[in-house]
């Protein structure tokens, strides 16, 4: 796997992504995306593809956030154990970007927890945040990146934990 999607570090390529599923290179041109595009279309077995057509652009993009989700899910068990260790001294916040990733950390430490994630409403966002900062026995704020990640006061800790980033490096 390490071959195949090897990337090229000199280049600088990004893009932009518009709300009706296009994409645009905003620092080069798709020819510069190209050959990573063309490792991992080789590593999922989809063939040669043509990356100026929207929809095989768009494909891509629908691989790229499964495998960014699986990635996800493989380190739960470790980042647990970590946590585990963590929670023994000091409360920590941790971010995450999948709600399955949010709703297993949930599971695992329950009531040591709490979680603020898109879908809550205001009344137990506050109270999330509120028993995070008052009692002792909640160790562990669990946050949306999107959801939780502005505008909430958690001082009861100074450690944050990112167990996944988001899409955008602005949040």
């Amino acid at each position: 796997m390490q071959d195949i999607l090897e990337t090229n570090t000199n280049t600088n390529v990004g893009f932009e992504y518009r709300r009706d599923g296009g994409m645009r290179s905003v620092s080069g041109g798709v020819e510069e995306f190209g050959a990573e595009a063309s490792n991992l279309a080789k590593y999922l077995g989809v063939g040669d593809m043509d990356l100026n057509d929207p929809d095989q652009r768009n494909l891509i993009m629908g691989y790229i956030s499964t495998i960014r989700k699986e990635t996800a899910l493989m380190k739960v068990d470790l980042s647990m154990e970590l946590l585990e260790d963590v929670i023994l001294t000091e409360k920590v916040v941790v971010f995450a970007h999948h709600r399955e990733v949010l709703h297993q950390l949930v599971d695992k430490f329950g009531e040591r927890s709490v979680c603020v994630m898109g879908g809550i409403s205001t009344e137990e966002r506050t109270e999330a945040v509120r028993k995070f900062q008052e009692d002792e026995n909640v160790r562990i704020f669990i946050g949306s990146i999107r959801a939780a990640g502005v505008g909430l006061t958690l001082t009861a800790s100074s450690n944050v934990i990112f167990l996944e980033m988001d899409w955008v490096s602005s949040k």
